[in-house]
C-alpha cells in the first residue's frame, strides 16, 4: 500500500453478485406472483361453518357433470359432504369439506349468470385488479441488494 498525504491507497473491494436477484436488482413480486394482477378475494380460502354446512349454496369453477350450481343436501361425516345439482335431473356429487374450501374449486354462493357467460364454458375467473404492490410491473426492488445487483 501507498502512502499519501490523505492516506493510505486502499483497492476497491470486489463486489458479488446478489443471489438472490442473481444480479438484475430485480424479484418476482410475492403478492401477485409476477402476474400483475390479484384476483378479487385473493387466495383465503371460503369460510365454510360445519353448523351451517346443510343448504349451502356453492358454484363448481368448472363444469362439473354439466352444471355449475349445487347445495349441499347431505353431510356424511366430518370430512364428507353430498352436493346436488340446483337444476335439470338430480345427480349427487361426494366431496370432502377441505376441497368446498378450496377457491380454486368452489365459490361460495352463487354466482351470477354474467359472470358465468365471461367465463364463456371455461373456468370462472375473479374479478381482478392490479397489483398494489408492484404496480403491475411484475417485479419488486429486491431487499437483499437494495436493487444493485451487487452485495
Amino acid at each position: 500500500m501507498r502512502n499519501t498525504p490523505y492516506g493510505p491507497i486502499v483497492p476497491p473491494v470486489r463486489r458479488l453478485v446478489c443471489n438472490t436477484c442473481k444480479g438484475t436488482g430485480l424479484v418476482q413480486c410475492d403478492l401477485c406472483l409476477g402476474t400483475g394482477v390479484i384476483v378479487n378475494g385473493g387466495p383465503r380460502r371460503n369460510q365454510i361453518q360445519r353448523s351451517r354446512l346443510l343448504g349451502l349454496r356453492m358454484t363448481s369453477v368448472n363444469i362439473l357433470n354439466g352444471h355449475r350450481h349445487y347445495v349441499v343436501s347431505e353431510v356424511l361425516s366430518k370430512s364428507e359432504v353430498v352436493v346436488r345439482n340446483s337444476c335439470g335431473e338430480r345427480e349427487d356429487v361426494v366431496t370432502t369439506l377441505e376441497e368446498l374450501k378450496r377457491k380454486e374449486v368452489w365459490r361460495l354462493g352463487w354466482v351470477t349468470l354474467e359472470e358465468i357467460r365471461e367465463a364463456e364454458r371455461g373456468p370462472l375467473r375473479g374479478k381482478v385488479k392490479e397489483c398494489h404492490k408492484c404496480k403491475a410491473s411484475k417485479k419488486l426492488e429486491c431487499r437483499t441488494c437494495y436493487g444493485m445487483g451487487e452485495v
